[in-house]
């Protein structure tokens, strides 16, 4: 599907997932939120099927809605770019590039 992927700013290997209808990002290895995410390149074509295993193998659940709506985002932006995930007024969140 796309070899782009979120990633925690600090630590390129924690990938995040966003969730429909949650503002910011989730960490696929610890379930721990993250306000930003960095773009990063994998060198892998990632499939929703991929993070919801990833999630899995940390105990972690998501669905295959939040997976797909994921990666379908992650290619609007330009790798290296730092992005946000975040509601206004009640309305649901949209993923801005910061900065």
């Amino acid at each position: 599907m796309t070899k782009k992927m979120f990633v925690r700013e600090r630590s390129r290997s924690d990938f995040l997932i966003a969730e429909v209808g949650k503002s910011g990002f989730t960490s696929l290895n610890t379930g721990k939120s993250h306000a930003k995410a960095l773009v990063v390149y994998t060198g892998v074509d990632l499939t929703p099927e991929h993070l919801i295993e990833k999630g899995a193998e940390h105990g972690l659940t998501f669905s295959a809605e939040d997976a797909e709506y994921t990666l379908q985002n992650v290619v609007n932006f330009k790798i290296s770019k730092s992005v946000s995930h975040e509601s206004r007024d009640d309305s649901a969140p949209v993923f801005e590039q910061c900065g």
